[in-house]
């Protein structure tokens, strides 16, 4: 004997009346009041891919598609008035609230038992679910527009502010990837080292925003691009190169007294603003001196081939500040030469290269900029030219008229102070509203990573959290401790 499927003891499955890529629509009868319903329903793990977030229920249409009338004999005037009329009435609905369908068709416009239209005023209710993440808007704040570059962990985007209309870059980042990958304390301290820096030639962080799925990094909006794909069109000349390499070490400076180092110096980390001046971005491979291991070197194999220190190879341990010139010296020299000084399509062979150090500058290069690029792309990390040092170098000092405000700040710009008010982050992290999520509360408090401890902001009551914690706990055969204070 057949058996009718009934859902949460509630509805009555009947007949399958269509179905799409992504779900099946079915008549369905309430067993409480014997309402015919119609009964939308979506995979789960197509709702999670396609960032849905509920099953739908809707209104039976009866009386089924307008297409199937206009199939049988097409409307009089009066009739297809009536229609249009009805769907105009549903669209600007929708439209006053935000929401736009992008898929009217005939067979998305039904009719009751009495002949009126329902589809558009229906599925407004069905697809208002997802339609932020459709439209390309984020918390209805920010519109998505172009991709502008992608990595292994991320998208960036290109954005507008809403309310503002500000051009923005959004950094995207799959929550699922980060947790996969080990990456949480890689990108809490992204947006801690990020946070904390406010130079000219840096892009600047302005919110961080998640969902369940994914974490946003809204940033400043380098309107001019990659100031690699400017030396593609041809080399710079010695001046333009000095320009950027000046804004570069400014920058590079800046971060080193603050105890940052980049690690990952490249042309695609180097930005052009509207005004065609420099901005360094992505620190997700930076390090801070709380990383320093205790022979006082850091260990972490990190950055891109062609830009790599030859101690980096060596894989020994090197120090922050000195790989970082030398990513600078690559830099330098492809500003001015138009190529690489080391440069095999073989990996290893590069590496050789690069750890002999041996390189030609073209011929158009001048006597000070040779002596001055050999000192940078150095080998010996020990007698590598420094900061200062490259400040005080003639060529870097050519027509250079240097304003120093204080003896605190080297690079005439303003000390980071987290009692000014005009650096508060605007946004709380309260992020955490899933089991295993990215705390990124903390991040606002100090830029020392080694502290073992995880903080979080969150609405709910601490008992609340506390439980959560047991049953996830639990889940996991792990013991939770507490201690006074909800502290566990």
């Amino acid at each position: 004997m057949y058996q009718k499927k009934i859902l949460f003891g509630k509805y009555e499955f009947g007949k399958l009346l269509g179905q799409g890529a992504f779900a099946k629509v079915y008549h369905a009868r309430n067993l409480k009041t014997g309402q015919s319903v119609a009964i939308k329903a979506m995979s789960l793990r197509n709702v999670l891919k396609g960032g849905l977030t509920e099953h739908v229920k809707r209104e039976f249409a009866k009386g089924g598609e307008l297409l199937n009338k206009v199939k049988k004999a097409r409307f009089s005037e009066d009739m297809s008035r009536r229609y249009f009329q009805q769907l105009i009435s549903a669209l600007g609905y929708c439209h006053s609230r935000g929401v736009f369908h992008r898929d009217l068709k005939a067979e998305n416009l039904l009719l009751d038992e009495l002949g009126k239209l329902l589809g558009q005023g229906a599925f407004a209710k069905v697809y208002h679910a997802c339609s932020e993440r459709r439209l390309g808007k984020l918390f209805g704040k920010y519109e998505l527009g172009k991709l502008l570059g992608q990595g292994a962990f991320a998208k960036v985007y290109h954005a507008r502010n809403l309310r503002t209309g500000q051009s923005v870059a959004i950094k995207a980042m799959s929550l699922r990837n980060v947790l996969k990958g080990g990456l949480t304390e890689h990108v809490k301290r992204e947006v801690s080292i990020m946070h904390r820096l406010h130079h000219p030639h840096i892009v600047r962080i302005l919110e961080v925003l998640a969902t369940k799925t994914k974490v946003y990094f809204v940033l400043e909006f380098a309107k001019g691009g990659e100031l690699l794909a400017k030396v593609k069109k041809g080399r710079f000349s010695e001046d333009v190169s000095r320009r950027y390499f000046r804004q570069l070490i400014s920058a590079l400076g800046y971060c080193h007294s603050r105890g940052i180092f980049h690690r990952d110096l490249k042309g695609e980390n180097l930005l052009l603003d509207e005004n065609s001046n420099l901005k360094v971005t992505d620190f997700g491979l930076s390090a801070v001196t709380a990383q320093i291991q205790p022979d006082g070197l850091l260990h972490t194999f990190c950055g891109t081939p062609a830009y790599l220190a030859p101690e980096i190879i060596a894989n020994k341990g090197y120090n922050g500040a000195k790989v970082d010139i030398w990513s600078c010296g690559i830099v330098l020299y492809v500003l001015n030469a138009g190529y690489f000084p080391f440069s095999d399509q073989n990996i290893w062979i590069l590496y050789r290269k690069i750890f002999k150090g041996e390189f030609r500058c073209p011929e158009w290069t001048s006597p000070e900029l040779k002596r001055f690029l050999h000192r940078l792309l150095d080998s010996n990390p020990n007698t590598r030219i420094t900061v200062d040092q490259i400040i005080d170098d003639p060529w870097f000092k050519k027509g250079y008229r240097h304003i120093q405000t204080s003896s605190d700040d080297l690079f005439g710009l303003e000390d980071y102070d987290d009692n000014n008010e005009q650096y508060k982050f605007l946004n709380a992290f309260d992020i955490i509203s899933w089991s295993h999520g990215l705390d990124l509360s903390g991040l606002i408090d100090s830029l020392n990573c080694s502290v073992g401890v995880e903080r979080f902001v969150s609405a709910e009551s601490p008992k609340r959290i506390v439980g959560d914690i047991d049953e996830v706990a639990e889940e996991g055969k792990m013991m939770v401790v507490r201690k006074k204070d909800f502290v566990v």
